[in-house]
């Protein structure tokens, strides 16, 4: 960015400042962050609740009534963050 500032100090015409403003106009749009961190970490969460709500289905030790409120609540954890 200092570089574009500099040509833009250094241009001599009209048409050489329009060149160097455009030239840091398009260096500004080409930054695009991304969300990798947020997506993965919302990611884990969601597979971790998949595993847990997996592992009371398989338990044979819970009515159906019990593990429909377990994996409510896991459901519901994972959602508040």
């Amino acid at each position: 960015m200092a570089e574009t500032k500099d040509a833009i100090d250094a241009a001599t015409t009209n048409a050489e400042v329009a060149e160097a403003s455009k030239a840091g106009a398009s260096l500004i749009d080409a930054l695009n962050p991304s969300a990798d961190k947020k997506t993965a970490a919302k990611d884990a969460i969601d597979t971790a609740a998949k595993a847990k709500a997996d592992a009371i289905d398989a338990r044979t030790d819970l009515t159906q009534e019990e593990k429909d409120a377990a994996k409510a609540r896991v459901s519901s954890r994972s959602r508040q963050g």
